[in-house]
């Protein structure tokens, strides 16, 4: 039979839940000639989907029905007669769906999209490690597009050319993004020292992934800044640091700034991914996510130093580069927990916390 029953994790707007909709579709009809249906296996959980539920203010959005999710793994089960000859029925694909506030989503049993737009979007092979031992390939392949693109985003985007010599200091050494970040600079693009701040009960976990040196935040001896100055001063000969990323959101270093961050003129960057504070993810109000500090700061024409955003866009390079890393041996994206799709507010939940360590990931195989 071609017609089958979507299921969907969705909401309205801010004020309201999370739930599981459903609707029936057929399969033979439900996509374009551009199109293709992938029938989704897993999909991991974004801190953005969070984010895009909580500003959806019932005041700006439609009343239809939004669907969560990015990131995804699944298999092609229908294709147009217009799609490139890339996308072959029954291959594996993986990806990150680049969206707003729309019926589209990744959270869905049965995802229809135009492979030519969406761009973030690869054929993955089976590769035997530990990851896809302990769990399987979709849901390996389904929790690093997103992580990766960021990561990739932050060393690429501005063209900053990266040798021996060059530092870089990430604020937050244990997320994903921060443990992609890591791999891409000391794999690819040989960099020579790179410096995480993390949890001192993470320091050697961290440790094995890469980086060069690793300060505690929560050492009450030592505070941060002063730790990284001391660590500029007596291992780096008084060389600052080419980029800085913050993947958590920290605004500790803009009073030193001067101190840690090259001139601007070396192309020397600052960038975040959350701005200048952890992001609350359990406060669902538009008013609760909105901190203006760091647009005022990127828009201020005395500052002194470059700063920015990373936007991820709808790029192949990356995930073309996450593939061959993950086949190579040398990225294996982090997996904090795996749920059932009936389970997803338990995994909401988990992300709320801000204790997950690696990945939350919805198993989707068995609906």
């Amino acid at each position: 039979m071609s017609k089958v029953t979507q299921r969907s994790i969705t909401y309205v707007n801010n004020s309201t839940e999370p739930s599981i909709t459903e609707r029936e579709i057929d399969l033979d009809t439900c996509y374009n000639d551009d199109e293709i249906v992938i029938k989704i296996h897993a999909a991991a959980i974004n801190p953005v989907d969070s984010l895009t539920h909580s500003t959806c203010s019932g005041y700006i959005c439609s009343k239809e029905l939004k669907t969560y999710g990015r990131d995804f793994a699944g298999v092609i089960i229908r294709r147009g007669s217009k799609v490139n000859q890339k996308w072959q029925l029954n291959e594996n694909v993986n990806g990150q769906f680049k969206h707003l506030w729309g019926a589209k989503g990744t959270f869905t049993n049965y995802f229809i999209c135009n492979p030519d737009q969406v761009k973030s979007i690869n054929v993955f092979k089976p590769v035997k490690n530990e990851l896809t031992e302990k769990y399987n390939d979709f849901i390996v392949n389904s929790s690093w597009p997103l992580v990766f693109g960021t990561g990739y985003s932050a060393l690429y985007d501005k063209k900053q050319k990266w040798n021996k010599d060059s530092k870089i200091l990430i604020i937050g050494a244990s997320t994903s993004v921060a443990l992609a970040c890591v791999r891409i600079a000391k794999e690819i693009l040989n960099i020579g020292t790179v410096v995480g701040i993390c949890n001192s009960k993470q320091i050697e976990h961290n440790k094995a992934k890469g980086f060069d040196y690793l300060v505690a935040y929560n050492n009450k001896e030592k505070p941060t800044v002063p730790a990284i100055l001391e660590l500029i001063k007596e291992q780096f000969n008084g060389e600052k640091f080419d980029l800085i990323f913050d993947s958590v959101g920290s605004s500790e270093f803009f009073p030193v700034i001067q101190d840690v961050l090259k001139p601007s003129n070396t192309n020397s960057q600052y960038i975040t991914i959350a701005g200048d504070k952890v992001m609350d993810f359990k406060d669902k109000t538009l008013l609760g996510k909105m901190d203006m500090s760091p647009f005022l700061r990127k828009l201020n024409p005395l500052r002194k130093f470059n700063y920015d955003f990373t936007m991820l866009d709808n790029k192949f390079d990356y995930m073309e580069l996450g593939a061959k890393m993950i086949q190579d041996g040398t990225y294996l994206p982090e997996i904090d927990s795996v749920y059932k799709f009936d389970d997803f507010e338990m995994a909401f939940k988990r992300i709320d916390t801000h204790m997950a360590k690696g990945k939350v990931v919805l198993d989707m195989s068995d609906i």
